[in-house]
């Protein structure tokens, strides 16, 4: 059961974070930077989303190591923390975001920018490969249509450029290979996670130091067999069963509701209440790990498999949004973005939504697609 968080608790958390500072100041060392911004980063983190203070805290200082490791800060923009559901309770991961990615590339001191951008079926594109390559690239300011390609320049210091361009098709082919292709990341914030997709692709061609190198590819590792995300197992009593909130929020902004076929199971006969808690002990017993095992160590949280964990996906959402985690993400890719584009064209005068007006975040991405609307028109 989740402890109400306290001052005391947040105290306590404070303090055990001030006596690893030595640990993560050596973890930092070969990115050349300082443990203090880290440690502000990761008591940020907490704030926003307190419910980190409800999990194991060993797993949470083994996602904040790792982050150090990779040289990185837990500030939403280039890695964040998230909260996976087990049977042994809650437990912390890290993620890298695109800005781990930027980061990263640019460590060395050989690109001076690195950029990716989203094309769409009804902007102009013309891109030629050979021994000039070109790209060119004008957005149109009215309906872009569907997402066709992502695309990534990076500039070196003498000015060279260097390109990427990866279709639709093989974002999608990338997307299918990980465990979380159905995940909230990749439903609500598509645009961002195929232009991480595009930038990591990009990077294994750009120079970088071994220790910014190192840290990209645990992070496609992580991508790629990272924990699913599904359904928190003790979420049903605050929200309704099957997808979050700002799911059905972005489905009914695309699409109308489509009926849901009747489970087999719902038309069988119910199973009884002995046989469910037999078939419960019986695969505990397969097992050999009941329910009440404690939290595992920091070792055995590393080999704990995909399969084995269930995120916490409404409320991670919810955070990232308050956090700010993708405020520099191209707002096309954001529902509530889309959803002030669709107001301003039925003519309304404001936003009509109470669940975005009241989320100061959320509203500032529908004020964005709102305003886009009437500076097209002006």
């Amino acid at each position: 059961m989740n402890q109400p968080i306290t001052a005391v608790v947040v105290t306590e958390f404070n303090a055990q974070l001030a006596k690893r500072k030595h640990e993560f100041a050596d973890a930092l060392q070969p990115f050349g930077t300082s443990a203090d911004p880290f440690l502000q980063a990761a008591k940020t983190a907490v704030a926003h989303n307190p419910a980190l203070l409800n999990a194991d805290r060993r797993t949470l200082f083994n996602a904040l190591r790792k982050c150090a490791t990779d040289g990185l800060r837990p500030d939403g923009r280039q890695a964040v923390l998230k909260i996976y559901n087990t049977k042994r309770g809650p437990v912390v991961g890290y993620e890298q975001m695109i800005g781990s990615v930027r980061y990263l590339v640019q460590q060395s001191g050989e690109i001076t920018r690195f950029e990716q951008t989203i094309v769409y079926e009804a902007d102009k594109f013309l891109y030629e490969a050979g021994d000039r390559p070109s790209i060119l690239h004008v957005p149109t300011l009215n309906d872009r249509g569907r997402p066709i390609l992502v695309y990534s320049i990076a500039q070196y210091r003498d000015g060279t450029l260097s390109r990427e361009v990866m279709t639709f098709n093989e974002i999608e082919q990338t997307r299918a290979r990980s465990s979380n292709k159905d995940g909230d990341a990749w439903r609500l914030w598509w645009g961002e996670m195929a232009r991480k997709t595009v930038a990591k692709r990009h990077a294994k061609i750009l120079p970088t130091s071994p220790a910014a190198a190192d840290a990209l590819r645990r992070g496609d590792a992580a991508d790629e067999f990272m924990p699913p995300l599904l359904p928190a197992a003790d979420d049903s009593s605050t929200r309704p069963p099957g997808r979050p909130r700002l799911a059905q929020q972005f489905d009914a902004l695309v699409a109308p509701p489509r009926a849901e076929p009747e489970s087999p199971r719902a038309r069988g006969r119910p199973r009884s209440r002995k046989a469910a808690e037999a078939a419960t002990e019986a695969a505990q017993a397969d097992s050999g790990q009941p329910d009440d095992t404690p939290p595992p160590d920091d070792q055995a949280f590393n080999e704990l498999p995909p399969e084995d964990f269930a995120q916490d996906t409404g409320e991670a959402a919810a955070a990232a949004g308050d956090a700010g985690m993708f405020d520099d993400q191209v707002p096309d890719s954001n529902p509530d973005f889309e959803r002030g584009r669709l107001d301003r064209a039925a003519g309304r005068s404001g936003c009509l939504d109470k669940t975005i007006r009241d989320n100061p975040a959320r509203l500032k991405h529908w004020q964005r697609g709102f305003d886009l609307v009437v500076d097209q028109r002006s």
